[in-house]
């Protein structure tokens, strides 16, 4: 008697799994991504999970890319399977922040700035902060909002960013009186002035 074959179908595997801490996939989740040809007992298959490091585990849970190898046994009617040769792969991607642990230390900010002047520092060990578009300038004086990638140091999560405030300092410019004094003409005088910016003329009144 000629052993009829046992394949395995996997055309319900997600492609769109986001790491969950309250959500870790099981063999009873992989046995519904999957269709044997014949009717097959969940006593006579064996999974081996492996996650990215090529580590054995019992679930995926974690953020990355896991190997399933699976194993039907023989029937008397059947031949048994085994994909070792081309094992089944699941990729469970990082999440998004939703919150910060705390908000950062965010440096002085004067009017002319761009955000690269502006420091940005964690208060949190093992936490990092830095500016979505640093060359943006900071603003006008007064209170303004830019995006910082805040990146917890969570493996199962993605640098996220969030909306932090930057209070923009006004700059100080330097106002030079040309001529202060003069002598009687009969005629109307005046005094003329520049307003200057470092090495940069704003204004020759």
């Amino acid at each position: 008697m000629v052993k009829g074959t046992t394949t395995l179908t996997a055309t319900n595997i997600p492609t769109n799994l986001v790491y969950s801490s309250s959500k870790a996939y099981t063999e009873e989740d992989i046995l519904g991504w999957i269709t044997f040809n014949r009717t097959v007992n969940s006593s006579d298959v064996t999974f081996t999970i492996k996650d990215s490091s090529n580590t054995p585990v019992t679930s995926m849970q974690n953020a990355g890319t896991y190997t399933i190898v699976i194993v039907v046994s023989e029937t008397a009617t059947h031949s048994g399977f085994n994909n070792s040769d081309n094992p089944l792969t699941v990729t469970i991607a990082q999440a998004e922040y939703t919150s910060y642990s705390a908000l950062p230390t965010i440096g002085t900010a004067t009017y002319g700035n761009t955000l690269e002047d502006v420091s940005i520092t964690s208060t949190i060990s093992g936490e990092t902060w830095s500016w979505q578009t640093p060359t943006d300038l900071v603003g006008n004086a007064g209170t303004q909002t830019h995006y910082a990638i805040y990146d917890g140091g969570n493996a199962n999560y993605k640098p996220t960013a969030f909306e932090l405030e930057v209070v923009v300092s006004k700059k100080e410019v330097t106002l030079t009186i040309n001529n202060s004094t003069f002598t009687y003409n009969g005629k109307s005088q005046y005094i003329t002035y520049t307003v200057t910016d470092g090495s940069t003329v704003l204004a020759n009144i």
